[in-house]
């Protein structure tokens, strides 16, 4: 199975974990066989485990200085494999001490601890599966060997349950080493897909930034020509409704242009807030001045609530008149004639305040609650009397959360609709 660097240098980091064990370990394995093992025989071992320690240690660190594009990456895995396969050759050698000179509870002994370093290993060395097999078949293999030419049904037994148990622990080892890989590949590709779908949003923004200013250019003169034919008194009734529609549709065609271009540039990250502290009574009269004079076109009546001229709220000023502004003309145009558009502010708790706006309109179907936020989705309103891009919600919700705030909606059909938005507010002085 193949390895790879992030693989390689998870096992680097967990090293110093899996040579204490080793210590550890091995110090409880001569502690057993002490005075059933020849000194010399028990020293050499020792001797053995602590050059396999150092080993381990010096290669497993080794890992964590080279990635995949250095060619002394592969040189420092190697060593490494050869390193866990000497650790794990020396680990069989206590089994072969055991089996020739201790007593079955001795035997029964090594073995528990020899079981218990390779389910150990499973998490610290199997996601390089080579050095893992490496590892595991250079301990059980002697293990396994040495219980089945000591001799007697119960070696022969044991041997077979070890084997048992070294073909579970390497599946394991292997699920999780394909696993991690797995997850390796995905993140790559999701990395791939996110760097992709940043450049092509790149892309996207100065593309429509190039476009916007290729079309107004166009767009500004006809409106401008459109404009000066509604000054020339000759024209009869039919001509001056024509010119009408074709100042309406540039308008319409102006705004969609400019909604465009603020959606991209939010989506891109390039807007660029002007945070300063705004007195919410003026921000909310200059919004109120502009709601009243598109609601009487409409015959909608407009109440907006005394605000406290203390109240103070750090914001963006344009973008938050940018957001009531679009909310109190959605207000406005999908309301009824004779009907109300209202708003409300209320402080809460942890120093938030909370703007309301309430319309008497017809409210939105539950149905189509869920797709209120979606861009270019009229909810069924494009045949509809009243123009729109789809995306006025959308931006407005981008720019609530830029400040810092959130934006909320409850709507019932046939009675009306709220949005709300809470933002962050100094507190009153005393």
């Amino acid at each position: 199975m193949q390895s790879h660097p992030e693989l390689t240098q998870h096992v680097g980091r967990n090293t110093l974990a899996g040579v204490a064990a080793t210590g550890l370990a091995a110090s409880a394995v001569a502690a057993g066989l002490y005075e059933l093992v020849p000194d010399a025989v028990l020293l050499g071992w020792g001797l053995m485990q602590v050059v396999c320690m150092a080993s381990r240690w010096f290669t497993g660190r080794a890992l964590l200085s080279h990635t995949q594009a250095d060619p002394a990456w592969e040189r420092a895995l190697r060593r490494y494999v050869v390193a866990m396969a000497a650790s794990g050759f020396v680990w069989g050698l206590a089994s072969l001490q055991a089996v020739v000179y201790a007593d079955m509870q001795s035997q029964l002994f090594v073995l528990a601890i020899l079981l218990g370093i390779v389910g150990g290993a499973v998490a610290t060395v199997s996601p390089v599966f080579n050095a893992y097999v490496a590892y595991m078949g250079g301990m059980m293999g002697v293990q396994i060997v040495a219980f089945l030419i000591g001799g007697g049904k119960l070696g022969v037994l044991m041997g077979m349950l070890t084997m048992l148990y070294t073909v579970v622990v390497f599946v394991a080892g292997r699920t999780l080493s394909r696993t991690m890989l797995d997850s390796l590949a995905l993140r790559s590709a999701l990395q791939t897909a996110k760097e992709e779908a940043d450049a092509a949003n790149i892309a996207k923004t100065k593309f429509l930034s190039s476009m916007s200013h290729e079309l107004r250019t166009p767009l500004n003169a006809i409106l401008g020509f459109a404009q000066l034919l509604q000054l020339d008194r000759e024209l009869d009734d039919k001509q001056r409704d024509s010119t009408r529609e074709i100042l309406l549709a540039g308008d319409h065609l102006l705004t969609l242009i400019n909604e465009i271009l603020d959606l991209a540039r939010i989506e891109s990250g390039q807007v660029v807030l002007n945070m300063e502290a705004v007195p919410l009574a003026d921000l909310l009269h200059e919004c109120e001045t502009l709601a009243r004079s598109m609601a009487d076109k409409h015959g909608v009546r407009v109440a907006f609530a005394t605000i406290d001229p203390r109240l103070n709220l750090k914001t963006d000023r344009l973008r938050l008149k940018q957001v009531l502004l679009n909310l109190l003309s959605n207000g406005i145009k999908y309301n009824r004639r004779g009907g109300q558009v209202s708003l409300d502010c209320e402080l809460l708790p942890q120093d938030r305040l909370r703007i309301t706006v309430r319309d008497t309109g017809n409210g939105i179907p539950k149905a189509l609650q869920p797709q209120l936020f979606q861009a270019f989705n009229r909810l069924g309103k494009e045949a509809g009397q009243h123009e729109g891009t789809g995306i006025g919600l959308v931006i407005t919700r981008e720019l609530v959360q830029l400040l810092g705030g959130t934006l909320g909606f409850e709507s019932t059909e046939g009675v009306g609709s709220e949005f709300w938005v809470d933002l962050p507010a100094s507190p009153l002085p005393a």
